[in-house]
């Protein structure tokens, strides 16, 4: 009987996973950064004699959220996919970002990677993106992020 009662209760502790932490932009972060004023994106001269935005680089990652399961609101700027699905993009705190405005600080920028695909369709509504964030540097041709996300689970926020 308690060889059984063990099995059971060993089984069942790799069943429960821990609830994701869930996240607001402003916990991506560090504490002693969050009153810091950065400064204002620079106007700079693109090659083809058009004006883009600079990016800010300010600001820092912060390193205990490395491998966290987290949970995190947002929009989707798609890098990889097709007319169907995206399966690579930016996660980014407001509509526009690093589209039609300069892009956060890398500490504000998620760079995602959802096997799964969210539906393109659902460009334009926020998403609930859920997975393994990584404390890691990426470049793309729109921004640098300072966090990657393995996704797990994407969820569309219906207004």
């Amino acid at each position: 009987m308690l060889r059984r009662l063990t099995a059971l209760l060993f089984s069942l502790s790799f069943s429960v996973q821990a609830a994701p932490l869930a996240l607001d932009w402003l916990d991506l972060v560090p504490a002693a950064e969050r009153n810091a004023q950065t400064s204002q994106p620079l106007l700079l001269p693109a090659p083809h004699e058009q004006m883009r935005f600079a990016q800010s680089m300010a600001g820092s990652m912060r390193a205990e959220l490395d491998q966290q399961t987290v949970q995190l609101t947002g929009y989707v700027v798609p890098l990889e996919g097709d007319f169907e699905t995206v399966t690579e993009f930016l996660l980014v705190p407001f509509v526009g970002a690093c589209v039609h405005v300069p892009p956060p600080p890398p500490n504000q920028l998620v760079h995602v990677v959802f096997e799964k695909g969210v539906a393109a369709t659902a460009l334009w509504d926020a998403v609930v993106v859920e997975g393994v964030l990584s404390v890691e540097n990426s470049a793309t041709d729109l921004a640098e992020t300072g966090y990657q996300l393995r996704g797990q689970r994407v969820s569309v926020l219906k207004p």
